[in-house]
Formats: structure tokens, C-alpha cells, sequence
């Protein structure tokens, strides 16, 4: 009987974006960059912010990531301008000693760009423009992405009706977000020597749009936060008043707080939903091929475009580099010959409108023995 069954993305992620070895196989056709032109590559960016620094004085930044899509590897000039702040650097300077607050790693670099404190008000606008020239691949290349980054605030709203106390919290200066909403109200008068045992907390599951409602006493001390993805990037948004007989008593105080910490690539997988699926099957054991045929999709509507990584792993190992310009689904075929337990693993890197997107998934399967099969 074949066994088949799907695990969790993080067992397997490991294998999948590392290296390949020497005696690595690989399926179909070899050199599969011949079939990206030098007009394919293009830039991707992904801005996160924090904070960086000690506990007491921690400035924020903004972090920038650009992807030449489709890229594996490449050399050339880099330039990162954040509201007509220009930085560069030539090749010659990334090949020498590390670079403060600049990286290259492959197709990606990463710009730290140091923020003053009382930057991050909501509304504040930031203006992000990459340019890379050099060559991708073997391949002259001059790219040139930008983007628009919008800080986020909140707005509270008491409303009391018979029977009804409500207070709704609203995202401001955002199109879209996912994440989770928590609440923490104090009553005004507690009771004597209550040591904080009246204080009220509750959060929310994981969820989608930029407003949030919950029933509440209308004499409280109210902290809101809001902690997730806000059009694409990760954000921690505060906001605090204080409600006497439904009234606000002081304006409502909003601050961003530290999302991604050290970090932004674990917030990712925390507050985000994997887009993208796998289903392994193996391939006719009647027929001259053996091996596992793998189908991967990424659950979107929107048009995506970038690399594939497949990988088999077991008794042999076989990895396929695909790349796509607009299908979202695409099957493989690994050829192995020699029964055993395989882990299969699926990756995707590239772009979706203009933002990097990087999804991974993975599971199990088992090769019989055919000689043994055909004996029960």
C-alpha cells in the first residue's frame, strides 16, 4: 500500500533553500536559467520596520529587501533612495570587507536605513526607489523598482445604545491587513485593594480587515493593539484613551510598537496564512519511468511570478529549479529508482504586485519495492 501524507511547512524548509551538493541529481532539462532572458529579471521589494539599539534607546529603521526575480546570482551596483536620501555602492566596495547597514546575499540585497525617533506618526509617507546594474546570471541587467510605504494609526469609537456598549477600533491610513486584535480595559473606580485583579484582556483569533468590535464596560481605561501585516508589511499599532459614561475623557493616544523585533521573517510566518499547496503522487510503476510526480499551487488571486525549487530527498536526491511568468500551478517529475521514505518539499520565490513573496511547503512519501510488491 502506498503511504502518503502531508506534513507541516517547517519540517522541511531547511532542505529546501539549502545549497545543493555535488552529487545532487537533477530533473529534466539542465540549465534551466537558459529559458530567462536578460528582459525577464526584474526587482522586487519587501519594507519592514524596527527598532535597533537596547532596551531604553532603540531608534527605528527601515529595512528594505530587494529580489532580482528570477536571479540566482549576481554582481553589480546597488542604489537605495528612501524620500530622495540616495545611498550606492559599487561592486568593487561589496566584494571587500562587510558594509554597515548594507548586505548582499545571491539575488537579494538589504538596506537598513536609520529613522529619528518620533518618525513613525500615522500618515508619514516614505518613498522608496532600487536600481541594480550589473550583470544576473552571466546577464547585463539595469532594473529599477519603487514603492510607497504608508504609516498606520488607529481611531476608537465608543458607541452606547440601550443594552449595547461598544467600542470599534479602526486602522487608519491602510488598505488591508491580517493579524490579531487584543484588548485590555481597567475600570476607573476598581475596588479596594484589588492589585490590578479587575483588569479586563481578551484577543482575537487570526483575522482579516482593518476594524475590530467589542463589548466593553463605558467607565474603563482602554489599551487597543493591532498586531500583523498592514498592506503587506508587519506592524504593531497602539492606541489609548480613557471612557467615562461612553465619553473619551483625552484624545485617543496611538504609538507603533516593535513588530518584527530581530527578526521580520518569523513575524511573517506567525501572522500569515501559506499560500502555497503541494500533491505528490508516484508515477506508473508499469511504465519505464520511476519516481514522484509533485503538483504545487499558490492559493491567490493575484498574478505572481518568479523560481520554483523542487526537491526530493531519501536514498537519492533529485532537485529541479522551474521558473513561471504567470502560471500559479505547475507539476514536476523527480526520477528515483530506489524504494525508501522521501521527503518532497516545495518552494517559490518571486514577486506579487511588486512586493516580494516567498512560500514553502512539504510533506512525505513512500517509494515501494517493486520486486517486493509484486510477491505479498
Amino acid at each position: 500500500m502506498i503511504v502518503l501524507m502531508i506534513l507541516g511547512v517547517m519540517a522541511t524548509a531547511w532542505w529546501v533553500t539549502k545549497e545543493p551538493d555535488n552529487n545532487l541529481l537533477t530533473a529534466g532539462k539542465p540549465g534551466s536559467l537558459d529559458q530567462v532572458s536578460k528582459s525577464d529579471y526584474k526587482l522586487a521589494l519587501q519594507p519592514s520596520f524596527t527598532r535597533i539599539g537596547t532596551e531604553q534607546d532603540r531608534n527605528p529603521t527601515l529595512q528594505i529587501e530587494a529580489l532580482l526575480v528570477h536571479g540566482e546570482k549576481a554582481t553589480g551596483d546597488w542604489t537605495f533612495e528612501v524620500n530622495g536620501n540616495k545611498r550606492s555602492w559599487k561592486k568593487e566596495e561589496i566584494k571587500k570587507e562587510p558594509i554597515r547597514d548594507f548586505s548582499v546575499y545571491g539575488p537579494s540585497a538589504r538596506y537598513v536605513h536609520s529613522l529619528s525617533n518620533g518618525t513613525l506618526k500615522p500618515g508619514k509617507t516614505f518613498n522608496i526607489r532600487v536600481r541594480f546594474r550589473g550583470e544576473v546570471d552571466g546577464k547585463p541587467v539595469d532594473v529599477t523598482a519603487k514603492d510607497r510605504v504608508t504609516v498606520p494609526g488607529m481611531n476608537l469609537r465608543m458607541v452606547c445604545k440601550e443594552g449595547s456598549r461598544t467600542l470599534t477600533s479602526e486602522l487608519t491610513h491602510a488598505k488591508e491587513a491580517r493579524g490579531y486584535w487584543s484588548l485590555v480595559t481597567n475600570p476607573l473606580n476598581p475596588p479596594p485593594n484589588d492589585e490590578g485583579e479587575s483588569e479586563f484582556s481578551r484577543k482575537s483569533s487570526l483575522s482579516t480587515g482593518l476594524r475590530h468590535t467589542v463589548n466593553i464596560d463605558p467607565n474603563s481605561r482602554v489599551t487597543v493593539k493591532m498586531k500583523g501585516t498592514i498592506d503587506g508589511i508587519p506592524w504593531e499599532v497602539w492606541a489609548g484613551t480613557t471612557y467615562e459614561d461612553c465619553y473619551p475623557q483625552s484624545p485617543v493616544q496611538v504609538m507603533q510598537g516593535d513588530p518584527a523585533f530581530s527578526d521580520p521573517d518569523s513575524f511573517r510566518y506567525r501572522y500569515t496564512i501559506s499560500r502555497l499547496r503541494l500533491r505528490p503522487a508516484l508515477l506508473s510503476e508499469s511504465g519505464s519511468k520511476s519516481g514522484v510526480r509533485v503538483t504545487a499551487w499558490l492559493k491567490t488571486d493575484q498574478p505572481v511570478e518568479g523560481s520554483w525549487i523542487f526537491s526530493l530527498m531519501g536514498k537519492e536526491r533529485v532537485k529541479e529549479v522551474r521558473h513561471t511568468f504567470s502560471k500559479k500551478k505547475i507539476t514536476v517529475e523527480l526520477p528515483t529508482k530506489t524504494p525508501g521514505h522521501y521527503k518532497v518539499a516545495v518552494s517559490f520565490r518571486g514577486t506579487m504586485n511588486g512586493r516580494i513573496i516567498r512560500e514553502q511547503a512539504g510533506g512525505d512519501i513512500q517509494m515501494p519495492d517493486a520486486r517486493r510488491s509484486q510477491y505479498p
